[in-house]
């Protein structure tokens, strides 16, 4: 194999190390350039057309590039549908029928653009208003428009979105032909040996090429003078003795390279014995210092030499190797002398034509086997088999190594290996449970600006009303310190404060109530209508008046409390001034317990009282960012766990199955870890579990289902879960996005990690030859990788763009960015890749159609 012989011995004292390490390093970093030269060799840029990338880096990199713009393009239009949306449900009042002409009366549920209000949050849903509230106004370009039916709405706005799917599913449908007539024209531009060959499996042990030929010929020749059997290869156990011959060449390699070095130091040596017997005097001193320069080669200027000393380390590994070249030696031998049984053969044809008769005759893969026809049943030692053949692939595509492996054998493994990722899957799920329901713990916690509620009741304090109502005992005039709660507490809890807030607001805003409809409290939540109503029929009517005149009312009582001169803000002969009502009745609510509290009280508190409270809280808003960013760092894990079960682990035949196989796990794991879990922990409909949890919580007892608690709040897409769950998945949506940089930045992260290992991590020995290579060659190309991304993010956003149309475009922004930055990786960059089939890209292509 290239190297010295077994019974060789290696004086490895004579190895400089130091100086060992620097050419191996030189020597990568050469083969690098060397590879990277090669690639610029093609002319190929930017902007070169795919046409082109197919032609000299396989029509797998050419059909991507192809089908990129194409996505682009349909999450464009998919947006660009939804504007009308868009601009519709954010700019809308939601009335009844009474008030469908006057925009004042009824809900907006945002009045400022946030993310939420660009979902289906911001339309009012039937389960809030009963479904009384029919009708919508729309502000456009400062002007109402309307009144429009909810109903006429929603039903534009599905018929839009059913027309833009509808197209959309039509250009996938051209896209598909299209493309399918493109690798038409490619495949008949080229012909290879894989055209006229199949794979053949479930063969006997002990089978011959001769009775496979003589199968083949005498089942599938219809013209014997023409359609014959060209050739039969046996398919032999051989991985055993295929990874032991690369271990062995890995050892031989460095051993080969410490030998190299020796066999030159003895050379130079010997040169410099050899002019010292010519030389006397200055001239031998010159001379041997010129051949010590020579021999320390490699050390800098200013460096003493290391000196021709191995180290223990090194030593020990050379030791080791030799030992392990020779346990891999004796395992080749004893394989061999055992025996290779047939795994499966590759037959090849003369023709094409009887190489796709074979491949319509014959069942595909072992599971379609056990329906193959009677009259196609091998026959071998007075018994029929039952075998399969599919096309075989490009002989630089399979991995010899795992063609011993039978594929019933290989599915076994993959098992595990979905077993596997489940438990992981499982393990991290529960972190991401408990990270939501200390999300949603912390999102009860209102964090309360004391001084912005203090600021207007310190003018409150000092006004006409307040002057002549309170009683003896309290201060009157002068600037009064606020911050003591009894202080503030006792002027906010005067009844006549409310009744009189109370008042106003039914006579100078709700002009069609009675002055009993509007009612304010101290600690707790304000009521419209009847507040002791028991019927459902005066429940609903409570349910409506609210809906229809909380907008105007918070409206009027927080401009009073901002400007407490507006004329419209005093009542009666005494002036009562109102401007403290707001700030009082939220000081209130800032005192009750909201951990509790329901989720309609929340938005309550939260929309009412949005100025004394911060609406930015690092700890609540980061658990709910945190979601977003600990499912992405799991995705990661979770695909770099993948990425080694799948390459190392499984046994799969070709590369090109194996990547498929590895982008289609891929997608799967990051939709149940992205998906399926946060629906499953936001999801309420687990009643009994949740109950059980929640009293555990609540009680302390039973601390593991605590830990574990399910307390999803919605048991559909409502309002509020497009405000909480939809606010996740597009902050994860957006991180996405920065994938295709972050992808570039691990890998050569990586690379450069594996260099100082080899440079500054050794211990004092040398790694094998190819190590270097590896560490010093510029990072894979890897499109099945950025298969499975792609896969992920547009299911995302066809998934819930309905709801969320801000999905469509972050994934056209994603994709863009993909598109240009995955040019420039493979073009720019010079990342090498392999000659990429077609299957990778058409996974896109079908999983959209």
């Amino acid at each position: 194999m290239g190297a010295p012989d077994r019974n060789d011995t290696l004086n490895v004292d004579t190895l400089d190390t130091k100086n060992a390490r620097k050419r191996l390093v030189s020597t990568a970093k050469e083969n690098a350039r060397h590879e990277d030269e090669k690639l610029l060799s093609d002319g190929l840029d930017v902007g070169t057309s795919y046409n082109k990338v197919a032609a000299y880096r396989g029509v797998g990199l050419g059909l991507y590039y192809k089908l990129l713009p194409w996505l682009i393009w349909m999450m464009l239009w998919m947006f660009l549908c939804s504007i009308p949306y868009l601009i519709v449900i954010n700019t809308s009042v939601f009335t009844d029928e009474a008030h469908k002409d006057d925009n004042n009366f009824g809900v907006k549920m945002y009045d400022s653009f946030e993310l939420a209000s660009f979902t289906f949050a911001a339309i009012v849903d039937d389960d809030t208003d009963g479904g009384l509230l029919k009708y919508m106004n729309t502000n456009i370009a400062d002007t109402w428009k309307g009144p429009m039916s909810k109903g006429a709405f929603l039903t534009w706005i599905s018929l839009v979105d059913a027309g833009a799917t509808v197209v959309l599913t039509g250009v996938v449908v051209f896209l598909f032909f299209k493309v399918d007539r493109w690798l038409a024209r490619v495949d008949d531009r080229t012909r290879e040996v894989a055209d006229y060959s199949v794979i053949v499996g479930g063969l006997p042990p002990d089978v011959t090429a001769t009775e496979i030929g003589d199968y083949f010929q005498q089942h599938f020749s219809e013209d014997p003078t023409r359609d014959k059997v060209m050739d039969v290869v046996l398919v032999k156990n051989l991985g055993v003795i295929l990874r032991a011959c690369k271990k062995v060449h890995k050892y031989e390699e460095l051993k080969e390279f410490v030998d190299n070095i020796k066999v030159a130091a003895q050379e130079k040596a010997a040169y410099a014995a050899n002019s010292a017997k010519n030389l006397t005097g200055k001239a031998a001193q010159a001379a041997a210092a010129a051949v010590a320069a020579t021999t320390a080669e490699g050390v800098e200027d200013g460096e003493r030499p290391t000196g021709n000393v191995l180290s223990r380390k090194m030593s020990k590994k050379m030791s080791q190797a030799e030992s392990k070249i020779a346990n891999q030696r004796s395992l080749i031998d004893s394989r061999i002398e055992a025996g290779m049984s047939t795994k499966a053969a590759f037959v090849t044809f003369n023709t094409e034509k009887m190489r796709i008769n074979v491949c319509k005759a014959l069942p595909s893969g072992w599971w379609s086997s056990w329906f193959i026809r009677k009259q196609y049943r091998f026959p071998h030692a007075g018994r029929t088999l039952r075998i399969w053949a599919e096309h075989a692939a490009s002989p630089d595509d399979y991995r010899f190594e795992n063609l011993s492996v039978r594929p019933r054998i290989n599915m076994l493994i993959q098992l595990l290996t979905a077993f596997f990722m489940f438990v992981f899957i499982v393990i991290c799920a529960a972190f991401i449970t408990w990270l939501t329901d200390k999300s949603n713990t912390e999102s009860r916690n209102l964090l309360w600006d004391s001084d912005k509620i203090a600021a207007p009741l310190n003018t409150y304090y000092n006004s006409t009303y307040v002057r002549k109502v309170v009683s003896a005992g309290r201060r009157m005039l002068g600037i009064v310190d606020l911050a003591p709660y009894q202080n503030l507490e006792s002027m906010c809890r005067d009844a006549s404060l409310y009744s009189n807030c109370s008042a106003l607001v039914n006579s100078n805003v709700n002009r069609e109530l009675t002055g009993a409809q509007f009612n304010m409290y101290f600690e707790k939540e304000w009521t419209f209508g009847n507040p002791n109503a028991t019927t459902k029929a005066d429940i609903a009517n409570s349910k409506i008046t609210r809906l229809l005149f909380e907008r105007p009312v918070r409206k009027y009582l927080s401009e009073c409390s901002q400007t407490p001169n507006a004329t419209t803000c005093y009542i009666g002969a005494n002036l009562v001034d109102v401007s403290g009502c707001l700030p009082c009745y939220c000081y209130g609510l800032s005192l009750i317990n909201t951990q509790a509290a329901s989720t309609d009280f929340i938005n309550h508190v939260s929309d009412t009282c949005k100025q004394y409270w911060q609406p930015f809280d690092l700890q609540r808003d980061g658990l709910k960012v945190a979601i977003s960013f600990v499912i992405a760092i799991i995705n990661a894990i979770l695909v770099t766990t993948l990425r080694m079960c799948k390459f190392y682990v499984e046994r799969h035949w070709t590369t090109t199955r194996t990547e498929l196989s590895f982008a289609v796990w891929t997608y799967i794991v990051k939709m149940v870890n992205s998906v399926a879990v946060l629906l499953i922990v936001n999801c309420s409909t687990l009643s009994k579990l949740q109950s059980q949890a929640v009293s555990s919580k609540a009680t302390g007892s039973n601390k593991w289902l605590s830990n574990l608690i399910l307390n999803g709040s919605y048991s559909d897409f409502t309002p509020e879960w497009y405000e909480t769950v939809g606010f996740s998945i597009l902050i994860l949506m957006m991180i996405n996005v920065t994938s295709p940089f972050v992808r570039t930045i691990v890998e050569y992260s990586v690379k450069f990690a594996m260099r100082i290992r080899l440079l500054f991590c050794h211990c004092g020995g040398l790694a094998a030859p190819e190590a270097y290579n590896i560490a010093w060659r510029t990072p894979q190309f890897t499109l099945e990788q950025r298969t499975a991304d792609i896969l992920f993010n547009l299911t995302l956003a066809l998934m819930f763009g309905s709801g969320m149309p801000l999905c469509y475009l972050i994934c056209a922004v994603y994709l863009f960015t993909t598109f240009w930055w995955d040019r420039v990786s493979l073009l720019s960059l010079d990342q090498p890749s392999q000659r990429y089939s077609r299957v990778l890209p058409y996974v896109i292509l079908s999983a959209e159609h």
